[in-house]
């Protein structure tokens, strides 16, 4: 899959309304557009729109694809303009380590950050309100190592759920603890849910933990389930310069001809493939792994983990992961 079209907009507002733009335009061509579920007319309509912009680097093959093809192409080139929209604004708003004063004590264990994407993104929010309204209140669950200390800022892993819940699974916390590692994920953010919806709230985790907590920048990890670690791929591979490493759980695209444009920033972070022998996913999770390494990301483990079903690892399979990913090292930057 193709998802790595353009850089980031320096101009942050004007991509937005770009963004803006694909999205209400898909909207409305996607009315015609019967038998294909709501999502995947978005998507299809999209990439009509993006032709007629002129994006050149479609080709004649992509064009004569399949219809499953197009539709997975098209998802992708998506995501690639809300990747594009959002992560300037995501960055300018995460330059504040943490907003907590140092006579504040931070909350730790297990909350609810709930916040709104006026707050996070200020006035350009008003520009992809057709993604996700600016004053809608967002949730995020969260966990905090209760020996969290600002002075020895925690890493942080953002993780994309397949349902519409961001709770931490069973036996993960007492993991994060013995990592000082902060647990962040969006509620309402399923794989019901549209894709630039679930990209923008992954990318706001960032943003908004940063607002709270002090994170260390080499440490930002992302993962997620089934379509939540799809997602989560698209993420950490266009956005190889934020997250660090990655943990595909059980789902993970791959690009299928031109190479990411921050290949040589994914050589240097850590990625990890997790599947089960007994999960439908296993043989396109051996793919995508190994995309990865024939390009040149030596930095990425596959785990098939016997017996496992289409689900999350166990905890100590999961503290294995997050073990692989902690073991960058200086002469790996």
């Amino acid at each position: 899959m193709t998802f790595f079209l353009f850089q980031p907009e320096p101009n942050v507002a004007k991509t937005l309304q770009i963004a803006n733009s694909l999205h209400l335009c898909a909207r409305f061509i996607s009315t015609g557009l019967e038998g294909y579920p709501e999502a995947c007319r978005g998507n299809v309509a999209t990439r009509v729109f993006l032709l007629n912009l002129g994006l050149h680097r479609w080709s004649i093959r992509s064009i004569r694809m399949g219809k499953r093809s197009m539709l997975k192409t098209a998802t992708g080139l998506f995501a690639s303009v809300i990747l594009s929209a959002f992560t300037a604004t995501c960055f300018a708003a995460s330059t504040d380590v943490s907003s907590t004063s140092d006579s504040e004590a931070a909350v730790t264990g297990h909350r609810v950050l709930t916040s709104t994407l006026a707050e996070l993104a200020g006035e350009s929010a008003s520009n992809v309100e057709s993604v996700l309204p600016p004053h809608e209140n967002i949730e995020w669950q969260m966990y905090v190592p209760p020996t969290y200390d600002r002075d020895t800022p925690a890493g942080l892993l953002v993780y994309v759920s397949p349902t519409q819940s961001g709770a931490i699974p069973h036996g993960w916390s007492e993991v994060l603890d013995r990592h000082n590692l902060i647990w962040i994920s969006a509620d309402r953010s399923g794989n019901n849910e549209s894709v630039a919806r679930r990209i923008l709230l992954a990318l706001l985790a960032t943003t908004a933990a940063r607002k709270n907590y002090a994170i260390d920048a080499e440490r930002i990890y992302i993962s997620g389930l089934s379509g939540g670690g799809k997602t989560a791929s698209m993420i950490a591979t266009d956005q190889a310069q934020l997250f660090r490493g990655a943990i595909y759980n059980c789902g993970v695209e791959v690009w299928d001809s031109d190479e990411p444009l921050r290949l040589d920033q994914m050589r240097r972070n850590r990625y990890v493939f997790v599947t089960g022998t007994y999960d439908q996913a296993l043989e396109p999770t051996k793919r995508a792994y190994r995309a990865y390494r024939r390009a040149g990301v030596e930095n990425s483990r596959l785990m098939v983990i016997r017996h496992m079903t289409h689900r999350n690892p166990d905890s100590y399979e999961f503290e294995e992961a997050l073990q692989y990913l902690d073991a960058r090292v200086p002469s790996e930057e």
